[in-house]
């Protein structure tokens, strides 16, 4: 099983070839490693088992490469000492390039790109999307609270599952105020605590 992330209840893959293979981050997550100048690596990872060498040699591993990767001196000497020879029938030390290649790229985006992505403003915004897709209302909690908008409650929730309980509390506040509700502003967060757990 592969490692995940927890971000207000969602599972969000932590292992970069799982993030890339994935529906809902992959696209974005490329996006993101593009807009910091490292998508030579997801670039590669995307080539997977397609990769041949004398195809990929002088994107990849030529020096001036227009994705060039970033890889230790050794792997790239041997690199560049087969592609400058024209050996490509070399499967066995190609193999061996690609696959330590493979893994540096991997280490690469994990390392470096990973926990910057999950608090990148495209991420949140995503994520805001589907964890509000998630919150349902139900029509009897509407009823006991006295606020029929659902998304007047999506919104107080969400402020609570995404840790900003000062802004969940001023707005539990205001929106008691502005709907003259009957119950307080902590009985109003109590009652959507039970229901959501946050």
């Amino acid at each position: 099983m592969s490692a995940t992330t927890k971000i207000d209840g969602i599972g969000y893959p932590t292992d970069a070839l799982d993030i890339l293979k994935s529906k809902a981050v992959g696209d974005l997550f490329r996006a993101y490693v593009k807009s910091v100048y490292a998508d030579e690596n997801t670039e590669y990872l995307d080539l997977g088992a397609r990769f041949d060498p004398s195809r990929h040699y002088a994107k990849f591993y030529k020096a001036g490469g227009a994705k060039e990767l970033n890889l230790k001196g050794g792997l790239l000497e041997d690199a560049r000492a087969l592609g400058e020879a024209g050996n490509w029938r070399d499967k066995t030390a190609w193999k061996s390039i690609h696959a330590e290649a493979l893994r540096t790229c991997k280490y690469q985006l994990e390392s470096n790109f990973v926990v910057d992505f999950y608090k990148s403003k495209p991420f949140r915004a995503m994520h805001e999307k589907a964890v509000r897709k998630l919150i349902r209302i139900p029509p009897a909690m509407k009823k006991q609270v006295g606020v029929d908008d659902d998304e007047v409650l999506i919104d107080l929730v969400f402020l609570f599952m995404s840790g900003r309980k000062d802004l969940g509390n001023k707005a539990a506040k205001a929106l008691v105020k502005k709907k003259k509700m009957t119950m307080g502003p902590s009985d109003l967060v109590a009652v959507l605590k039970k229901r959501f757990r946050f």
